[in-house]
């Protein structure tokens, strides 16, 4: 690309639109129809240009990887299984690893890696919603079954040919504790291949090198590396995914990665690197280049500018839940850490302020599990949920009454939450019944046993050993403790939720009817994990404040 004549390119939600800038005119690029062989509801995502050559874009459809270049496709993933995609990552983990992409151009050369997924083994979930023809199955891996399986693939661009080559021999092979691809991409030499995968509890991370050689149709001189472990986490509890891996220029003697670690409870960032002798890696170190009382936030991307070598963030400096745009360098010689953003200079929208115009004083605490508040805050849940997050909300409520000094009526209190707040608003009402007059459980998962496996399995464990913790954790085994008055306990659920489905609020209600506890129910048709059209959204808020209005009556 260069200063004179450049390709941009758009992704609008059903096509990609394609231009070339040259001479200062901005002009439409012919671009071969997407959809020809797919059904219009199948939408283009994930657009990207091959970064060392522009005519070169790569965009997937119906699951599948589609390349052009100069606006004819060159190169097609095979389609013929509909439990096999291309370039997809899997519902669990874009749900629960955060992991959206699965296709990784090299910053060097037209090759590009992705990511192939095989759903066969995973069961599956029905949608059916009464008077109304039944949804698509969904694959869904509930805990203690099987998961999608994940192989990363490469395919070779050059000249007129295109090959599609495999490993030689499979991650789970190598690695058999291996059952998730949390991360991937390539070195900055363009063929070296780094990607961070987990074990089924996540209580392991590593990250681990694939040069070249190891996939099919390579020929190698000699590796200058072997397929090795760069970096090995264990956790007593489990790992948390993060966006901060990247990769520093690297040489054939040295390997550098900024990495974020909460190895020291925060989540901070660290430059390794290591020596690679004898195609092996030696010698890992670590320097630190963030440290405080503060986290580095996961869910966001770390930004480099190599030329200062520094590193832009985002983290919670001063406050838990205030984020702040940070800056540090990653140099050996220069250390510490600016702000870039005022104190109380972010703007939050919070939907709640409808309560406190009608006079309601709206509490929401942050209790032991929480997350961007360290290891140390957050792994007191593990292998027993719905216990002290629901007690530290009881005594954050207590305290939060006594600083207001008279203003608060406890004895006037509705717990409201969605999905694990949903989860936390039933066990609130069922454990404390004196504390709370009501409760909102909205797309509640009730039972750990129908939930998925990342998830689940991270926080209760995976084997039959494990099933104390699950029944412990399970909102039907307090059912009894639930109030007998009626017009405490309103259950919400869409009954396409694709999360937390519908057979959860279901399995609650059967044990209410057989235990003679009163609730109410509001459904919602065509609604999934969360109320997202305005008719919905709107009748939903009528609901819960007619629902608190009543039950808060003396």
């Amino acid at each position: 690309m260069d200063g004179e004549s450049s390709n941009i390119l758009l992704e609008p939600m059903f096509n990609i639109d394609q231009f070339k800038y040259s001479n200062g005119i901005l002009s439409p690029v012919e671009i071969q129809d997407k959809l020809s062989d797919s059904s219009a509801s199948d939408f283009v995502f994930d657009a990207q240009f091959c970064p060392c050559d522009s005519r070169i874009v790569s965009y997937v459809v119906n699951k599948q990887i589609h390349i052009e270049r100069d606006s004819s496709i060159i190169y097609k993933t095979p389609n013929s299984d509909p439990n096999v995609s291309n370039g997809v990552s899997a519902f669990i983990t874009q749900e629960e690893l955060d992991r959206f992409q699965a296709v990784w151009w090299s910053p060097t050369s037209t090759r590009l890696l992705y990511e192939r997924v095989d759903e066969t083994s995973v069961r599956s979930l029905m949608f059916v919603c009464p008077g109304r023809e039944a949804a698509p199955p969904m694959k869904y891996p509930v805990a203690g079954t099987d998961n999608a399986i994940s192989q990363l693939r490469i395919i070779m661009i050059d000249g007129n040919a295109v090959v599609d080559c495999g490993l030689k021999e499979p991650l789970k092979s190598r690695f058999p504790w291996v059952e998730y691809i949390a991360r991937a991409g390539f070195l900055s030499d363009g063929k070296t291949v780094w990607v961070q995968v987990l074990n089924r509890t996540q209580s392991q991370a590593s990250l681990i090198l694939l040069p070249e050689s190891e996939f099919e149709g390579f020929r190698s001189t000699g590796p200058i590396l072997n397929a090795s472990i760069v970096k090995n986490e264990v956790s007593s509890a489990w790992i948390n995914t993060h966006n901060s891996i990247v990769p520093l220029d690297s040489n054939i003697s040295t390997i550098e990665f900024i990495y974020a670690s909460e190895q020291q409870s925060q989540c901070h960032l660290y430059v390794i690197s290591a020596s690679v002798v004898n195609h092996e890696i030696v010698g890992l170190r670590e320097r630190v280049v963030t440290e405080g009382d503060f986290s580095v936030c996961k869910a966001t991307n770390v930004v480099l500018d190599k030329d200062r070598q520094l590193v832009y963030y985002i983290a919670n400096v001063g406050h838990p839940t205030e984020w702040s745009v940070c800056v540090s360098s990653y140099s050996e010689s220069v250390q510490g850490m600016r702000r870039l953003t005022e104190s109380g200079a972010s703007f939050k929208w919070i939907p709640f302020q409808k309560y406190t115009k009608l006079g309601f004083v709206v509490v929401m605490l942050d209790g032991r599990g929480s997350s961007n508040r360290g290891t140390d805050f957050e792994f007191p849940i593990f292998g027993k949920l719905g216990q002290c997050e629901v007690e530290d909300q009881v005594e954050g409520l207590r305290e939060v009454a006594q600083i207001m000094d008279g203003m608060l009526d406890l004895t006037r209190v509705v717990v409201q939450g969605w999905s694990y707040g949903g989860y936390m608003s039933l066990l609130a009402l069922a454990k404390y019944p004196q504390i709370f007059r009501a409760a909102i459980a909205g797309g509640a998962v009730t039972d750990w046993k129908l939930y998925d496996t990342a998830y689940t399995e991270r926080y209760l464990g995976y084997g039959e050993d494990r099933d104390p913790f699950y029944e412990e954790s399970s909102v039907i085994k307090h059912v009894d403790k639930l109030p007998d008055q009626p017009g405490r306990l309103l259950l919400v659920h869409g009954l396409l939720d694709e999360n937390v489905h519908f057979r959860h609020t279901e399995v609650l209600i059967e044990q209410l009817i057989k235990a003679g506890k009163p609730y109410q129910l509001q459904l919602f048709p065509s609604e999934r994990h969360g109320i997202r059209s305005s008719d919905g959204a709107a009748y939903l808020d009528a609901s819960i404040l007619n629902f608190i209005q009543q039950a808060l009556k003396d």
